[in-house]
């Protein structure tokens, strides 16, 4: 019953998994779309200055270029995942190193990220702070289950 209950858990991960590698197709707006309205958003509510908008707007080039990067490494894992899944058996060990892969890219991508956050913090002001603070405890009253 178990190694049941483990096999149906795990296809339901390839299967969450190969959702997210294919991005719902054309569910959503382009990666660049949703990074100028986050930028449009965030300088609105924190009332960014000019130079800030420009610090902001370079971070996000960073940003966008990383994942570019890594999307060739993001399909694979995705197009792995739905070879998985059509498979007739599930097999575990191939679930894991898939996981083990999509760990290791998270890995590499973390030490990019924390420096991007620090950046974007040590740019604002303290009352900037503050607002980001207050707006991010709203979201995540919100959001709260």
């Amino acid at each position: 019953m178990n190694v049941k209950r483990n096999a149906i858990l795990a296809a339901a991960a390839v299967a969450v998994a190969a959702l997210v590698a294919t991005g719902c197709g054309s569910c959503r707006p382009s990666p660049e779309k949703r990074a100028d309205w986050a930028v449009k958003k965030i300088s609105s509510k924190l009332d960014l200055t000019k130079e800030q908008k420009v610090k902001l707007d370079g971070i996000k080039v960073e940003v966008l270029a990383k994942f570019k990067e890594e999307k060739a490494a993001h399909a694979k894992i995705g197009t792995e995942a739905i070879a998985l899944v059509k498979s007739d058996k599930l097999d575990e060990a191939a679930v894991n190193r898939l996981l083990d892969t999509r760990e290791a890219a998270m890995k590499r991508l973390r030490p990019f990220i924390v420096d991007k956050i620090v950046e974007f913090h040590t740019m604002l002001t303290p009352e900037q702070r503050a607002k980001l603070a207050s707006l991010m405890e709203e979201h995540r009253a919100r959001w709260k289950e």
